[in-house]
């Protein structure tokens, strides 16, 4: 389960942006939320609004960009398999009113835990190419933390 999504550096986002799926503790929420005895409650729904032009769209597409960067490879090995995901190929786009942001990577990070552990997972992109991944875990409620790659 998905539960926080961060990036930065993409189309009109230059710094870091964070869409949290953590709920805070509303006892009135209580038993609406999705619970874990060693983790934090997240909301069962999230929601994007603001006024035209604020970066909704934007979001979403980070988002989209993230997956079709690292789902790409698995349909580039099979042609003739169905899509599970939709593709619609957005392409990773650097933030571009200054110049320092051009030449910077885009920067993606996804937090998702099982019933059993934590995984956080960070992917750098720069001209089409990924420059840097990582994808850490630990068990919820732990503190040991382990490397898959």
């Amino acid at each position: 389960m998905l539960t926080q999504f961060s990036f930065s550096n993409f189309k009109s986002y230059k710094n870091d942006t964070t869409f949290d799926f953590q709920a805070e503790s509303i006892p009135e929420f209580g038993e609406t939320l999705i619970t874990n005895d060693k983790a934090t409650a997240l909301l069962p729904v999230s929601a994007l609004y603001g006024p035209n032009g604020g970066g909704k769209t934007n979001l979403l597409s980070a988002f989209s960009a993230l997956i079709s960067t690292v789902v790409k490879p698995v349909f580039d090995l099979d042609k003739t398999r169905t899509d599970i995901v939709i593709q619609q190929g957005i392409p990773v786009q650097p933030f571009m009113f200054d110049s320092k942001s051009v030449n910077n990577p885009t920067e993606f990070e996804i937090y998702f835990r099982t019933d059993a552990n934590e995984y956080r997972y960070y992917l750098a992109v720069k001209n089409g190419e990924i420059t840097s991944e990582h994808l850490y875990w630990k068990a919820l409620g732990g503190r040991k933390i382990g490397t898959v790659f």
